[in-house]
């Protein structure tokens, strides 16, 4: 992500049609994992914190208080995993035909 110079809340808003949003929830850890797949984000609505979906219900994300990037396999109590987010793509990731035309 570092690579593209933008925030969280940039990729949440679809950033320079890098990403695309797929839907909002509640929370991660009730979201409906079956409609993601590895490589989607989760980016919280305040735009601050941005998850990466590895699947099987297993996320990476970074740890302020750890200071590195930790698996996070849900159930989890990590505060992170239980707040209002909007689930994104990236969009070379969205569309397989023009993947396997590449």
């Amino acid at each position: 992500m570092w690579w593209y110079d933008c925030t969280a809340e940039a990729l949440g808003d679809e950033y320079r049609g890098f990403t695309i949003n797929l839907f909002r929830h509640e929370s991660v850890a009730d979201a409906d994992h079956t409609a993601l797949r590895p490589g989607d984000l989760a980016v919280t609505e305040d735009g601050v914190h941005v998850l990466a979906y590895l699947g099987d219900n297993t996320w990476i994300e970074a740890d302020s208080d750890l200071q590195k990037v930790v698996e996070v396999k849900l159930p989890t109590e990590i505060s992170w995993f239980h707040q209002p987010v909007k689930f994104v793509r990236w969009a070379a990731l969205a569309d397989e035909r023009r993947l396997e035309a590449e």
